[in-house]
């Protein structure tokens, strides 16, 4: 029988404060989505106030009002009135009565609630939409997934490298080398994410998003298939003549397999894709200047707040109400939660391409074709952070450099080394091909295998496949559609 005692035991853990947490989400956020927030929650906060000022005189500012007596555009006579007279003819000041025109906070006063129990139907009228986004929707779900920390790590790392289609950009050894671990383990949660909705998600090019979607579909076609996986090029070319004799059937069974295909997603991603004209703001500005370069974090979009201390000072006043001081000290602590994480996100970004910078010196002096290869992992030793946070950073935000406006994403490619021993970031390799189609002339529009020999020339080594997928992700047509123009 075994004995079961009490006993004291002392461990250790990781434990993520509210302020992190708060600040991590801030970081993911594009410069409009984050503008929008800060402007939502100027609107909902009391204790929240924006200020007209320099950026440099912001910094003076930002004491949440410890030391600051005054408050700005807030009639503070009319304020204590309505909190003394609480048991008199004036109407209590409680957060219903200050929210006194709630139509468009999507907040319902109780006084408006029917007696017919329409509240729900009430809040979806002053209720607005918010689009979610493919990262959104997928780590959703994968919180759903029966995973432990690691795997959970993996699939972000996973969705957050997702290209707007749906593709999954980078390859599972690059993931694998950035995580410090092994290609097996980022292939099972890839698997993991490849099952997740929509079908055919983080596929690595169109042959694998469609055979991702076939074996998900209850039907099957093993000749659609087959022509999937081995002929695609000879279907985007309308070879049908070709596929017929390969696979000794008929034009009406090809057809057939033709439709099949057809009725699959090619963008997996294409839900989540707006029409909508989609409106950068550079988050960071890198200029030359003498001796270097300058690195700015572009905060001219970003409402300037601080804490107003009138709320503050009436925290401490024994004439509120137990409901009304609650509700005044969640907000007191979400502005000042709000106003840490602005500052936390700030520095983060500026950590980031400050490294970033260093490392890509050659491109922002040179340009695009001197990019060198980089991964995650590379800036975070140098700045003591995890892979996480770089990816956070990465996403969505854009930069203003000597050679136009970039994603940071942009900025991290796998390498290939050159006879030379020299290594070549691949993004580079893609300027140069880039270059090469350009200066083709039309009717002698050069092949994969052409253009193979021409980077072997330059002591660029690599196989037709890799150039007919750098030219795919260019956008640019096979030569011989390239002929017809």
């Amino acid at each position: 029988m075994k004995n079961v005692g009490l006993g004291l035991q002392q461990t250790q853990k990781l434990v993520i404060s509210p302020q992190l947490q708060h600040a991590i989400k801030l970081l993911q956020l594009s410069s409009l989505e984050l503008a929008a927030k800060v402007e939502a929650e100027l609107s909902e906060n009391p204790f929240l106030e924006e200020i007209e000022e320099s950026i440099e005189e912001k910094k003076d500012s930002e004491s949440l009002g410890e030391n600051n007596d005054e408050a700005t555009g807030i009639d503070k006579n009319s304020l204590e009135m309505a909190i003394n007279d609480q048991k008199g003819t004036v109407e209590p000041f409680t957060e219903e009565t200050f929210f006194e025109d709630s139509s468009d906070l999507g907040y319902i006063k109780k006084s408006t609630i029917d007696t017919d129990g329409n509240s729900k139907q009430q809040f979806l009228e002053n209720a607005f939409a918010v689009e979610t986004t493919i990262y959104e929707h997928l780590l959703g779900q994968l919180r759903l997934l029966d995973i432990n920390d690691l795997q959970f790590h993996i699939g972000e790392i996973i969705i957050s490298s997702l290209d707007e289609s749906g593709y999954l950009s980078p390859s599972v050894e690059e993931i694998a080398d950035s995580l410090s671990c092994s290609a097996e383990e980022v292939l099972e949660v890839l698997s993991m994410v490849q099952a997740l909705d929509p079908p055919g998600i983080a596929g690595c090019n169109l042959r694998e998003v469609l055979l991702i979607q076939m074996d998900q579909h209850d039907e099957k076609n093993e000749l659609a298939r087959s022509i999937v996986e081995n002929d695609l090029n000879l279907l985007e070319r309308n070879k049908y003549k070709e596929i017929v004799t390969k696979y000794l059937t008929t034009l009406n069974d090809i057809k057939k397999a033709v439709k099949f295909i057809s009725q699959f997603e090619p963008i997996p991603a294409r839900q989540f894709s707006t029409k909508k004209i989609k409106y950068v703001v550079p988050d960071i500005s890198v200029k030359k200047v003498e001796g270097g370069f300058s690195v700015s974090v572009n905060e001219n979009f970003l409402p300037h707040i601080k804490v107003n201390n009138t709320y503050r000072k009436m925290l401490q006043s024994e004439d509120i109400g137990s409901d009304v001081k609650d509700f005044f000290n969640n907000k007191y602590t979400e502005a000042k939660l709000l106003v840490f994480s602005l500052d936390k996100r700030k520095s983060t970004i500026s950590k980031v391409v400050e490294q970033l910078t260093e490392y890509q010196k050659d491109f922002f002096e040179k340009g695009p074709q001197y990019l060198k290869p980089l991964i995650l992992r590379n800036i975070a030793e140098k700045i003591e952070m995890h892979e996480s946070t770089i990816s956070r950073v990465t996403t969505n935000k854009y930069i203003e450099t000597p050679w136009g406006i970039f994603s940071l994403k942009f900025f991290f490619s796998s390498g290939i080394r050159k006879s030379s021993g020299e290594m070549k970031s691949s993004r580079s390799v893609k300027e140069i091909i880039k270059e090469i189609i350009q200066n083709e002339q039309n009717d002698k529009a050069l092949s994969d295998n052409k253009i193979v020999k021409i980077l072997s020339n330059q002591g660029i080594h690599i196989a037709r496949r890799t150039v007919a997928k750098y030219r795919k992700s260019l956008k640019i047509e096979p030569s011989f559609r390239r002929r017809d123009f």
